[in-house]
């Protein structure tokens, strides 16, 4: 693949209108702005009560005081599985033990409206749950069964509505409106560009400066296109990724790094590995994740889920309220925790297979008041 540099800066990009066009405007009216910088309900010393309410700065997530922030967190398994596990007390040892910042949601499968409303309770039951805890939430929004998100913008709206309502510019909170778009030549003006057109505007009215990450096509193609036509004229949109055992090649980290350096704001949503996969190179994970350290670029792995799924970070015998031992995680979430906390350059994911004694983390044993972190929640 012939690799460009791109210097694009999403915050210069210019809205310009399409032809489909039909909904939400571009203008925000005042009336229905939140402010942004209420992070009252953050307990002191957690990850939002630090950083506050995050933007962009020249390409980098930034905090309120402007200081470059690595989100570093989980995603949990489709949201229709498993939300037993999907607790207070379980993020809490996750944030505690863990050091995890961030969590994401991932999408169901929805087949009917009554499925969609099942599904934005249990993402309304998490998001308090992030708040009570200080962490932040990614809300992510996928379905295009046909290859056309704008078909599917409507429901879109439907589904973001009830969160901006209750929470509007929560700092907590990434709206997250991937789309899964046929890789076909035209599709970005005729079905990506509308769609984000027409959802970006209605975020921004009641969140007129949270994070926005939009994801769906392949990055490359996606920095192409966003160079050739632009979306929007938005300081706080960043381009999402995903990550499996067959992206991690020297190719595609040239295409982070190239965009990095030109400047596009970059959030890995999902790093999918195992280490039962034969055909992951562990020192290139190591190097990938490394590398996404210097870069200070955000990301969570994948999947919060005890279920047998090849990259479940934790085993069936996982308790579902935290506490867990060494041997309640798979190979794979002791390598992930152990790399969301920070403190273990180099872990061969090999020994932690075998169990090795000097391969894996000591898990910490978080004493009743949260881990020596104060927290003021209930």
């Amino acid at each position: 693949m012939k690799l460009i540099i791109f210097h694009l800066t999403l915050g210069s990009l210019m809205l310009s209108c399409s032809g489909r066009s039909r909904g939400p405007s571009a203008v925000i009216d005042p009336a229905y702005v939140i402010p942004s910088e209420n992070t009252e309900q953050s307990p002191a010393g957690t990850p939002v009560s630090r950083n506050g309410a995050l933007s962009i700065a020249r390409g980098a997530l930034v905090g309120a005081g402007g200081a470059v922030v690595q989100l570093r967190g989980v995603s949990t398994a489709a949201l229709g599985t498993n939300t037993k596990l999907y607790n207070k007390d379980s993020l809490r040892w996750l944030r505690d033990d863990w050091h995890l910042s961030v969590i994401r949601t991932a999408m169901s499968d929805i087949d009917q409206a009554s499925d969609l409303i099942e599904f934005q309770d249990k993402v309304k039951d998490l998001i308090a749950i992030a708040i009570d805890l200080g962490i932040y939430i990614i809300i992510e929004w996928r379905v295009a069964r046909d290859g056309d998100p704008f078909t599917s913008v409507e429901q879109a709206a439907f589904f973001f509505d009830p969160f901006l309502e209750k929470y509007g510019a929560q700092p907590n909170i990434i709206y997250d409106i991937s789309f899964e778009a046929a890789q076909t030549p035209g599709a970005w003006d005729a079905a990506i560009k509308p769609y984000v057109q027409e959802i970006i505007p209605l975020i921004r009215q009641k969140a007129p400066k949270n994070i926005v990450i939009i994801e769906g096509a392949a990055l490359s193609t996606l920095l192409e296109e966003l160079e050739r036509s632009p979306i929007a004229n938005d300081d706080n949109v960043m381009i999402g990724l995903r990550l499996d055992p067959e992206s991690l090649d020297d190719e595609h980290i040239e295409i982070i790094k190239t965009a990095k350096s030109g400047g596009s704001s970059l959030f890995v949503e999902q790093i999918s590995a195992s280490v039962s996969d034969e055909t992951l190179s562990t020192d290139k994970l190591n190097q990938w994740l490394d590398d996404l350290a210097e870069s200070h670029i955000s990301w969570t792995a994948s999947a919060l889920t005890s279920d047998e799924q090849p990259d479940a970070l934790l085993t069936a015998t996982a308790s579902r309220k935290g506490g867990w031992e060494i041997d309640d995680l798979t190979p794979t979430g002791n390598f992930m925790r152990a790399k969301i906390r920070g403190d273990a350059p180099g872990t061969d994911m090999k020994k932690i297979e075998e169990s090795s004694d000097d391969s894996v983390i000591p898990i910490a044993k978080a004493p009743p008041d949260g881990g020596g972190m104060k927290d003021t929640s209930p």
